[in-house]
């Protein structure tokens, strides 16, 4: 998300500053990864032995029509608020996925627990 707020602050220009660069790299590694263990991982642990390709693929699916859709609000977001805003949305959206996240983690470290003998 810090990479993202960083992109909100680089003015177009054609200096050839390296932050755009960084920045996007930096967002792609850490985007990249919790994807491929979302499409895996949790995959396997959603589907079980027996479904784990079925939950991968409707895993993917659902990210490839999410993704689909994203574009256009990406589009009419940029056009009505600029890059600045689009880039602002994205991290606001990464921040509720964390929160998510951790809402997620909670509710499996309390089943775990209420589990143990």
């Amino acid at each position: 998300m810090a990479a993202l707020l960083a992109l909100t602050t680089v003015q177009a220009r054609s200096d050839g500053s390296l932050l755009p660069l960084i920045a996007v790299g930096t967002i792609a590694f850490c985007l990249l990864g919790p994807y491929s263990y979302l499409g895996g991982a949790f995959a396997a642990d959603f589907g079980g032995k027996q479904a784990s390709a079925a939950s991968s693929g409707i895993i993917d699916g659902t990210g490839y029509l999410g993704a689909v859709l994203a574009g256009d609000s990406v589009a009419r977001v940029s056009v009505a608020f600029g890059w600045q805003g689009v880039f602002v949305s994205l991290a606001a959206v990464g921040a509720l996925s964390t929160v998510g996240a951790g809402c997620l983690f909670a509710l499996g470290r309390r089943a775990t627990a209420g589990a143990a003998p």
